[in-house]
């Protein structure tokens, strides 16, 4: 199934294409932590993770055509 990603600030190192938005295709089943381990995301980076504009926990699965947008630990004050 394609899920969308969207990887927001320092987290694009990340990404496959080098973007910080785009698409992948996952099993069905896939939970939030599988696809954040799979990119190298180690859960400390990844300090809020919202599909399809709600917080998810990590061991949610997701769903074809989901959004996954991640966060980065916010710095600076």
């Amino acid at each position: 199934m394609d899920i969308n990603l969207k990887l927001l600030v320092g987290l694009k190192k990340h990404s496959p294409t080098g973007e910080p938005e785009f698409t992948m295709q996952v099993p069905q089943g896939t939970t939030v932590e599988q696809v954040l381990g799979g990119l190298g995301i180690a859960q400390e980076r990844a300090k809020v993770v919202l599909v399809n504009g709600r917080q998810a926990q990590s061991g949610q699965p997701l769903q074809s055509g989901d959004l996954v947008v991640v966060f980065p630990p916010m710095e600076g004050g």
